[in-house]
């Protein structure tokens, strides 16, 4: 079904946002969240907020300029495009 989750701590700031899509897939079943939903995310044991609907409809109007690993990565862990 969708990927395995990965830790925030291991991953650098512009990643957080993928891990913050995977668990908001895995947890709501859908990758459709409001435009004003926010994500929390404990970081080495720092709560970082992560704007996740802002990052998917950023991300689904730009998806001609994504990269072809980014495009790759959202695929991977069920992208709603």
């Amino acid at each position: 079904m969708y990927a395995a989750v990965p830790t925030v701590a291991t991953e650098a700031a512009p990643v957080r946002p993928l891990t913050s899509v995977a668990r908001t897939y895995c947890r709501l079943s859908y990758g459709s969240p409001p435009r004003k939903h926010i994500e929390r995310l404990d970081a080495d044991g720092e709560a970082v907020d992560i704007e996740l609907g802002t990052f998917l409809d950023n991300t689904r109007r730009r998806a001609d300029e994504l990269t072809p690993e980014r495009h790759a990565e959202l695929d991977r862990i069920g992208m709603d495009w």
